[in-house]
């Protein structure tokens, strides 16, 4: 029997393996061989380099005091402080045709960055302060992992960082009621530079991980921390330790900066290449926790106004969402009919048909005037939100 090609296959570690061909069309393999579903879908946090932004399209959006608020696209900042405020926007790097366009917002090999800026001060925050952003990640994408079970598996957190001060910033997970955390930090030692992070975590054997459509793991970054959520140690705990002492307070002087990119949540004890999901791909991801069409300039939908102070009209959404959304319309609604007249634009949502794992529905809104039969043109952004 006569060997026909012997194949040298290259990994990414630079290690190789010899696949040898004979004849017949057997393959002997020496080495080690991946299969591809071992680096598909490994990173379990959702736009991880901030390449999706559907509420704010790039515009700087203000995270004020006692707030939790989405921001782009799976990213919520918090800000529990005594006073202070700071802004959060999505940045590209590459584009200098756009109003976020800012040189040197992303590292090699990324475009997009989330940039956040310290508005109003807080210098002096209490023992129970907090500002940082975060995600909370679906439990069906962390169930693999039996957090909670004696066969728990290491992750993996790493993700590109930098800082226009110097200091110690709290590394996060923990569990959607808080009773299991792992603190860690991070150090930033060049101001304005762009720093690689990674942190390995050893999977919890005990605590409730849920594993349903619900919050599996929460991720945070704390960039405020007051003293009451730190400890001396890294380690596992349910003491409501979210960060180590020495933590920097990043919320005080106005006009400070943080950008992060490239997060990465994976299994496992070494923190691999960024893992880069198809444009598509990444917004379906993001369009099942939230959807919105297009801005209120635009046509959205046709309606039917029944004679009785209220118009109905169809419509779809791209992929099913997590769960029973929310509607909301963001600015003043406005009808017009076709022959260009107009009804009231002061409407508001009364109700909708779209279910769980739907991917169609109606909106019934009340207006205070128009004509039986006539079909009219909704001008509006309509948000549909499953958020966790």
């Amino acid at each position: 029997m006569s060997t026909l090609k012997t194949i040298y296959l290259q990994h990414l570690n630079g290690s190789g393996t010899n696949a040898t061909l004979d004849a017949n069309g057997n393959m002997t393999v020496t080495g080690t061989v991946c299969g591809a579903s071992s680096n598909m879908f490994r990173n379990r946090i959702i736009n991880g380099d901030m390449r999706i932004d559907q509420r704010y399209s790039g515009t700087a959006n203000t995270i004020a005091l006692s707030t939790v608020s989405y921001v782009i696209d799976r990213w919520i900042g918090q800000n529990y402080t005594g006073t202070g405020t700071f802004t959060v926007q999505q940045m590209n790097s590459a584009n200098s045709s756009v109003s976020n366009y800012e040189s040197g917002s992303a590292p090699s090999g990324f475009i997009n960055s989330m940039k956040l800026t310290v508005g109003t001060a807080n210098t002096n925050p209490s023992s129970t302060n907090s500002s940082g952003l975060g995600q909370a990640i679906e439990g069906l994408n962390v169930l693999d992992l039996g957090w909670g079970t004696a066969s728990a598996k290491t992750v993996t957190l790493s993700f590109w960082a930098k800082s226009s001060i110097t200091g110690q910033f709290a590394v996060v997970l923990y569990n959607v009621d808080g009773t299991r955390i792992y603190n860690s930090c991070i150090t930033v030692t060049s101001t304005n530079t762009w720093q690689y992070y990674s942190i390995t975590v050893p999977g919890d054997t005990s605590g409730t991980w849920l594993t349903n459509n619900n919050t599996g793991i929460w991720f945070k970054i704390y960039l405020s921390l007051g003293s009451s959520y730190l400890t001396s140690s890294s380690a596992w705990n349910s003491s409501s330790y979210y960060g180590l002492t020495g933590q920097t307070n990043w919320m005080g002087n106005s006009g400070n900066t943080f950008y992060i990119t490239g997060v990465q949540l994976e299994a496992g004890t070494v923190a691999t290449p960024f893992e880069f999901r198809h444009y598509g791909a990444e917004l379906a991801l993001c369009q099942r926790y939230y959807y919105q069409t297009v801005p209120s300039t635009g046509h959205f939908m046709t309606v039917h106004y029944n004679g009785s102070g209220r118009v109905r009209g169809a419509f779809s959404i791209p992929v099913p969402m997590r769960a029973a959304p929310t509607l909301s319309f963001t600015g003043s609604l406005s009808f017009y009919v076709y022959n260009g007249s107009a009804i009231s634009s002061t409407g508001s949502l009364a109700a909708s048909g779209l279910g769980a794992g739907n991917v169609s529905g109606y909106v019934d809104i009340n207006v205070s005037s128009g004509t039986a039969s006539d079909q009219y043109d909704l001008l509006a952004t309509l948000q549909v939100s499953a958020e966790l």
